[in-house]
């Protein structure tokens, strides 16, 4: 009896370990690639006037979102949003130099605790210490010339095909200053390509989760605006929101609800089968996508920028359906 005992134990820890273990095979690797000040009309899944090859290709096998609006028109503040999936003023992160707050979930830590490798590969000093963006990450220290895409892209490719799964890998690719704004748009969308097209090369590229977005949008002149940080409309707050799930599954479908890059990380983690920390404020977008009918997020933004650099008044916006409310000065509908 006792043997017996032994050796029925013994095969359920096999059968376990064995599920486990097809458990870890089943995770998919996740890339999340920010494009760094790219308005969603600037782009061809969503305006067809500016066609961005690369991207348009990768939205045929992704939900297109097509109402995605970031928390604050400022590379640091909102990409702390979507790699940590709270409000600015939860995460304490700004512009100038303010580091994440204690206590604040973190994409990459809650996948390399589930047994994620992780790297990140970005244009900018996004992963200096002081700013609180390193913690979890296994690979990213680096950082590269904004123009210098080739090198970045070329390092982010090499870690992706030495990595057994899973992984997580984020690239957040910097728009350069010096080019024209639909030429620095493609040329972005080049540099996406290249990471896709090693993707389906390594055989990846079905199974994974990508989410491509952009921290904020441009002004490019619309209300007195040339660059962003300042304004919260649609010029510098409406951003291209692609979600590639594994499988491809619902490829192609437009969704034309209004969601929010704060539901980045949510969605992921979620797609991955991971839960989803009850600190993080956006949700999941996968049950709107999966959704018959189409109710709106209500959408918050907010730029301290202002206040902090120049001593105005800080910005804050609700927008809910068709209405925009912008808190200012002289508030505004």
């Amino acid at each position: 009896m006792f043997r017996s005992t032994v050796r029925l134990a013994s095969f359920v820890i096999f059968i376990l370990t064995l599920s486990a273990g097809s458990f870890a095979a089943t995770k998919p690797n996740i890339i999340l690639i920010t494009l760094g000040s790219v308005r969603a009309d600037h782009v061809g899944f969503l305006d067809t006037k500016h066609p961005t090859t690369n991207l348009d290709e990768l939205a045929k096998h992704s939900i297109i979102f097509e109402h995605a609006y970031a928390q604050a028109p400022l590379t640091v503040v909102s990409d702390a949003t979507i790699l940590s999936g709270t409000y600015p003023q939860t995460h304490g992160t700004t512009e100038l130099g303010s580091p994440l707050s204690a206590g604040i979930p973190w994409l990459p830590e809650v996948l390399h605790s589930r047994g994620y490798q992780t790297g990140a590969f970005v244009g900018s000093t996004l992963l200096d210490p002081k700013s609180g963006f390193a913690p979890g990450f296994d690979r990213g220290f680096d950082t590269y010339d904004a123009t210098d895409r080739t090198t970045q892209m070329t390092h982010a490719v090499a870690w992706v095909t030495q990595k057994h799964a899973p992984f997580f890998v984020w690239v957040n690719i910097v728009l350069p200053g010096s080019s024209a704004y639909s030429a620095a748009v493609s040329s972005l969308d080049g540099a996406v390509g290249k990471l896709v097209n090693t993707l389906r090369v390594q055989k990846l590229f079905d199974d994974a989760i990508i989410v491509v977005t952009a921290d904020h949008g441009e002004g490019l002149g619309a209300h007195g605006e040339d660059t962003h940080g300042v304004f919260l409309y649609d010029e510098t707050i409406r951003v291209p929101l692609l979600l590639k799930l594994s499988g491809n599954q619902l490829a192609g479908k437009r969704i034309p609800t209004q969601v929010r890059t704060l539901d980045v990380a949510p969605t992921a983690l979620e797609g991955a089968g991971i839960p989803v920390p009850s600190q993080m404020q956006g949700q999941s977008l996968l049950r709107i996508a999966k959704a018959t009918t189409n109710t709106d997020l209500p959408v918050y933004s907010r730029s301290d920028f202002p206040q902090q650099a120049f001593g105005w008044s800080a910005l804050e916006s609700w927008r809910t359906g068709k209405y925009l409310y912008v808190r200012a000065p002289k508030p505004e509908l």
